[in-house]
């Protein structure tokens, strides 16, 4: 059913930008104010918002059924296969009244249905993406609450893999057992990270190497799923067996970082300022050209969302902001080490998400 709090937040927003009105496609953005989750497909669908607080959904007949019990009182303007959503999103947008305004379309819309539906209307044609991230990024209490209960079962998760990890193991039989874990614990994992060796020095390694895990290799784990709707995120590196000196030496430039990174991260604080706090660990130490990505970005119904924790980036940390703080060091062809844990901004102060310790462990 429809949020009325979120409804209202949204609809002051499209006031304050004067835009006349939004158009959300299955997506969190979707599920935020409508509590509907939609699987998006190539038939065009989702719900319009009108700065005057009006709404309509737009509805493939297949999915007639379910958003009648969705979305209660809404009115839905249904298209049929053969004729296609043209007149029905036209319809609906009359009554509404912005079939000649300022839209918005959010990110789950694929630009050709965007192009077919205002086709030869006045309907001028806007990005959604930061006005709904700027409604989502900060996270109410009963949000908070669970981004803390999902980062505990993240923690809970990676106190298990760190007793499964050993030789002779291979990275997808790991990768398998963190997803088992989080769905034993109630989640809904995405594929996890899980890179060892020369593979580690690969920040989004797809797995699709497989090796097997030996002596002496540094093995990185990043894993997060979704828990009542809200996703955690963290990273540790393993090491399997006795460290070299540059493993021991890396990692604690890692560890370093990562510690100046969640200091530096606080209500009002630059988010481009963060990043260069833990950044300039790693340049001093020699390693800059081993981090070559941002430190860290926001979480909550999506892995990745605002705020980032980037160079650029101006606009202050607010309450209600949950991000990662993950500085790696990535030495091609050798291995890589990353150390992640989520943080947010409340009332308080920084709260650290995670709890599992962050000084290397030796497996």
């Amino acid at each position: 059913m429809i949020n009325e709090v979120r409804l209202e937040k949204l609809v002051s927003l499209l006031r304050k930008e004067q835009i006349d009105a939004i158009f959300l496609a299955p997506s969190s953005d979707l599920e935020y104010v409508t509590g509907m989750r939609l699987h998006p497909d190539s038939r065009f669908k989702g719900v319009m918002i009108s700065a005057a607080g009006g709404l309509f959904a737009l509805c493939p007949s297949l999915y007639r059924s379910d958003m009648e019990e969705k979305l209660g009182k809404v009115p839905i303007h249904v298209w049929e296969d053969g004729r296609g959503f043209v007149n029905a999103f036209r319809e609906g947008a009359a009554v509404l009244g912005v079939l000649d305004g300022k839209v918005a379309f959010n990110g789950g819309v694929r630009a050709v249905d965007m192009l077919e539906a205002v086709a030869g209307t006045k309907m001028v044609c806007v990005s959604g993406v930061s006005l709904s991230s700027s409604l989502r990024r900060r996270k109410d209490a009963g949000e908070m609450e669970l981004m803390r209960k999902a980062s505990k079962h993240n923690d809970a998760m990676i106190e298990k893999i760190s007793k499964y990890i050993r030789p002779g193991l291979t990275e997808k039989q790991i990768a398998k057992m963190v997803m088992a874990i989080h769905e034993e614990q109630g989640g809904q994992p995405r594929y996890p990270i899980v890179g060892s060796g020369p593979n580690g020095a690969n920040p989004h390694y797809s797995g699709d190497k497989d090796r097997t895990i030996t002596e002496q290799d540094v093995v990185v784990v990043d894993s997060g799923a979704w828990y009542q709707g809200y996703s955690c995120d963290m990273t540790r590196t393993f090491c399997v067996g006795e460290p070299t000196e540059e493993q021991r030496k890396v990692y604690g430039i890692v560890l370093e970082a990562q510690c100046a990174g969640e200091a530096a991260a606080r209500r009002g604080a630059i988010p481009e300022k963060v990043d260069a706090a833990a950044r300039s660990i790693i340049a001093k130490a020699g390693y800059g050209e081993a981090f070559f990505n941002r430190v860290g970005h926001g979480t909550g119904m999506d892995p990745h969302e605002d705020p980032f924790i980037v160079a650029g980036n101006t606009a202050p940390l607010e309450v209600g902001d949950c991000f990662s703080i993950e500085p790696g060091i990535y030495l091609n062809g050798e291995f890589g080490v990353r150390i992640e844990n989520l943080v947010m901004i409340t009332e308080a102060g920084t709260e650290i998400l995670n709890s599992f310790p962050k000084a290397m462990m030796i497996l």
